[in-house]
C-alpha cells in the first residue's frame, strides 16, 4: 500500500516520535491511520514526488475510512496543478462530528463554489472552525444553525453582506470573525444576536464601517478589534466597549479627534497599535485608560505630538519620524522603547533621558546619523541596548567610537548589540594610521557585546578595542562580519560585492 506522506507525517508527530524514520514504523501502526481524525494536506506535508499534490490527495479516499475526520485543512497553493474533485474530497472527509475545516485554493480557482450541500446537520453541529480562502460561498437562510462554530475566517471570499449577514445569524456562538478582501461585502452588518464575539479581524479595502457594525452585543463581548485599510469614523455616541483590551488600526481613516472618541469608550484597553494612520495629527491618549501598557505608532506621517495622560505604559515603540512627545506619568513607567528614526541614536542620547529616565530594553534603528554627544546624564537602570544603523552613506566626519557615550551613560548595561552597515564607503580604513587610544574608563557590568557588520572602519576597531578595555565583566565578544548570513543559501551566492569582502577579511586578519 502507498501511505500518503501526510498521514504517516501526522500519526508520527501525534505519537511523539517525531524523531522516528517512518519505515521503522509496525505495519499494525501504519493502518490505524485509516481512521486518522487530523488530516493536513499541503505541499509542505504531502511533498511531490511519484505524482502531483492532487494526485497524491486522490489516493487518500482510496485507504482512509473518511470515519472519524475532526480537522481537515486543504491549502491546495499549487498554482500549476489542477484539481478537479474538490467537491468529492470534502463530500468524502466533512462529515458529522468534524470540529474543523480549512479550503484554501490557488487564485485560479477564485471562482470555485463551496458546496453548501456538505454543511448537513451533523456537521453543522459538531464544526467549531471554518476557515474559507479564495472561493465562492453562497450562504443563504435555509442553510440552518451552526451550533458550535466559535471560529469564521473568509479571506478573499465571494460573499455578499447579506450572504454574510445569514452566515452570522446561524452562528450564535461566534467568538472570532476574520473577514479580508471580501470584495462583494457593500454594507457590513453584524447581527445584534452574535453575544460572545471577542475577536474581530476586518481587512475590507476601501470600506466604510458604520458604528452599527459594533453592536451593543459586540461592545459588551469583544476583546481584540483589528481594522485594515478601511475608513472608520467613530463618534462619541458609540458607547463604550466594555472588555477591549486590544485596538489594532492599520491604514483605516481615522481623524484625531475620532479615535480619542473611540479610546474614551474603551475603558479595558491594554494594548494599542497605529500603523499607517495618516489623516492623525495629533494623536490624544485620555488618562480613563489606567490599564494601556503597550503603544506603537508606526508610519502615521501626519502625526505631529504624542499627548498622553494614561499612567501605566511600559512598552512603547515608534516608527517613522521624531515627534514631540508629552508622555506625562507614563515617562516615569516606560521600561522598553523601540526608536526607529533618522538620527534616532543621538536624539536617545541627547533628549532621550528627560523623556524615559526609567528605561530597561532600548532598540534604535537609524538611516543617519551624526556623532553621539558626550554627555553628563545617565540611563539608570538600562540593561539591555540594541543600536542598528542602516545607512551605507553615512557623513565622512562621522565616527563609531562616539557610541561610546552610551557604556558611558549605562552603569548597569549588561548586553548591548550593535549592527553597522556591511559596506561603508568614505571612511577611514585600519591600517592606514595609528588607532586612536580613547580615554580610559571602567564599566562594571557588560557581559555580553556583538557587534553585526563588524568590518575595518578605524573609529569602528577603535570603539570595539575601548569596550573590550573597559568591560571588566565581559564574557562573551562576537564580531560577526556577515550578518549572521550563510555563505550561500539554496545553492546560490550572497550578493557581496568584493569591497566587502575585503573588509570584512582585513577586520578579522587585524583582530588576529
Amino acid at each position: 500500500m502507498a501511505l500518503p506522506r501526510v498521514a504517516l507525517s501526522e500519526a508520527n508527530d501525534d505519537a511523539g516520535a517525531r524523531s522516528s524514520a517512518p519505515a521503522c514504523l509496525s505495519q499494525a501502526f501504519l493502518s490505524s491511520w485509516r481512521s486518522y481524525s487530523k488530516l493536513i494536506l499541503s505541499l509542505q506535508t504531502v511533498k511531490k514526488h511519484n505524482g502531483s499534490l492532487s494526485r497524491r490527495i486522490e489516493s487518500i479516499p482510496k485507504n482512509h475510512t473518511g470515519i472519524g475526520v475532526k480537522i481537515l485543512r486543504l491549502h491546495l497553493h499549487d498554482e500549476n496543478t489542477c484539481f478537479p474533485h474538490i467537491d468529492r474530497w470534502l463530500k468524502f472527509a466533512v462529515t458529522p462530528g468534524i470540529e474543523e475545516l480549512t479550503l484554501v485554493t490557488p487564485f485560479i480557482y477564485r471562482k470555485y463554489s463551496f458546496p453548501c450541500s456538505v454543511l448537513s446537520v451533523g456537521v453543522r453541529n459538531s464544526i467549531r472552525s471554518l476557515h474559507l480562502d479564495t472561493c465562492v460561498f453562497r450562504a443563504t437562510a435555509d442553510l440552518g444553525l451552526f451550533r458550535s462554530l466559535t471560529s469564521l475566517r473568509l479571506h478573499s471570499v465571494s460573499i455578499t453582506g447579506d450572504e454574510l449577514e445569514c452566515l452570522l445569524s446561524n452562528s450564535l456562538a461566534l467568538e472570532r470573525l476574520d473577514l479580508k478582501d471580501c470584495r462583494e461585502i457593500v454594507s457590513l452588518k453584524i447581527p445584534s444576536v452574535l453575544q460572545r464575539i471577542e475577536e474581530l479581524n476586518l481587512h475590507l479595502p476601501k470600506h466604510n464601517l458604520t458604528c452599527s457594525v459594533l453592536s451593543v452585543g459586540v461592545r459588551n463581548s469583544i476583546r481584540s478589534l483589528q481594522l485594515d485599510t478601511c475608513v472608520f469614523r467613530p463618534t462619541a455616541e458609540l458607547g463604550p466597549l466594555r472588555s477591549l483590551t486590544s485596538l489594532r488600526l492599520c491604514s483605516v481613516c481615522i481623524t484625531g479627534g475620532e479615535l480619542e472618541c473611540l479610546l474614551s469608550n474603551s475603558l479595558a484597553l491594554e494594548r494599542l497599535d497605529l500603523e499607517d494612520c495618516r489623516e492623525i495629527v495629533s494623536l490624544k491618549i485620555p488618562s480613563v485608560l489606567q490599564r494601556l501598557s503597550y503603544l506603537l505608532v508606526d508610519g502615521c506621517y501626519a502625526m505631529q505630538i504624542i499627548e498622553n495622560k494614561a499612567p501605566s505604559i511600559s512598552n512603547f515603540t515608534l516608527f517613522g519620524r521624531l515627534i514631540k512627545l508629552l508622555l506625562g506619568e507614563a515617562s516615569q513607567t516606560i521600561k522598553l522603547l523601540n526608536l526607529f528614526a533618522a538620527t534616532a541614536a543621538g536624539y536617545a542620547r541627547a533628549k532621550l533621558l528627560s523623556i524615559m529616565p526609567n528605561l530597561e530594553t532600548l532598540s534604535l534603528s537609524s538611516s543617519h546619523e551624526e556623532n553621539t554627544p558626550m554627555l553628563p546624564s545617565k540611563f539608570v537602570n538600562l540593561k539591555y541596548l540594541n543600536i542598528q544603523i542602516t545607512s551605507s552613506t553615512l557623513s565622512p566626519s562621522y565616527v563609531y567610537s562616539s557610541l561610546i557615550s552610551f557604556l558611558d551613560a549605562s552603569p548597569s548595561l549588561e548586553t548591548w548589540w550593535l549592527e553597522v552597515p556591511l559596506a561603508d564607503m568614505g571612511h577611514e580604513l585600519v591600517g592606514s594610521s595609528d588607532l586612536r587610544e580613547l580615554p580610559e574608563r571602567r564599566h562594571d557590568h557588560l557581559k555580553s557585546m556583538e557587534i553585526s557588520g563588524f568590518h575595518s572602519t578605524k573609529s569602528l576597531v577603535e570603539l570595539t578595542c575601548c569596550i573590550v578595555k573597559s568591560a571588566v565583566s565581559l564574557e562573551s565578544l562576537t564580531l560577526d562580519t556577515i550578518r549572521g548570513a550563510p555563505c550561500c543559501f539554496d545553492g546560490l551566492g550572497l550578493p557581496y560585492s568584493k569591497f566587502m569582502v575585503e573588509q570584512a577579511s582585513r577586520a578579522v586578519h587585524w583582530w588576529l
